[in-house]
């Protein structure tokens, strides 16, 4: 098997269920989830959104696979207007590293970590490196939340 075919073991499947439901009870509801298409990553995003339970809009995008952070800043700045929040599911290092070039924050983001950050920016097309601000930060295991 392929690492791009290769599913979330048992505590995956649990984890990305439990952070769908946190984003819930935060009132984090994305506008759109995009996904890579690699299998655990797909699974993560669709649990996620049926966590969310509600009309979230849901795409892929295969550039997502083991993509650079200008990669999905590329795939960020090609979103509609009518999208005011998005949740990204792809793969380390890019998202960690995406994480530091919004944000200038380094952030480890761990196997269904989720990172929310704030872009000071007027259109999804203006995203660019240190136009963000770290709002929150949680995963899996963070005891504080549970």
């Amino acid at each position: 098997m392929t690492d791009f075919e290769r599913p979330l073991n048992e505590r995956g499947n649990q984890d990305a269920s439990e952070m769908g439901r946190r984003l819930k009870e935060r009132n984090d509801i994305p506008d759109l989830i995009i996904s890579s298409e690699a299998k655990r990553a797909l699974t993560t995003a669709k649990k996620i959104q049926a966590a969310l339970q509600g009309d979230v809009e849901f795409m892929t995008d295969q550039r997502l696979y083991h993509s650079s952070p200008d990669t999905i800043l590329k795939v960020i700045n090609e979103v509609g207007v009518h999208v005011k929040s998005m949740c990204i599911v792809c793969h380390n290092p890019g998202i960690s590293e995406l994480n530091y070039v919004l944000t200038g924050q380094p952030i480890e983001m761990v196997t269904a970590a989720i990172a929310k950050i704030e872009l000071d920016i007027d259109g999804w097309e203006a995203a660019y490196h240190g136009c963000g601000s770290l709002v929150h930060f949680d995963y899996p295991k963070n005891i504080q939340t549970r």
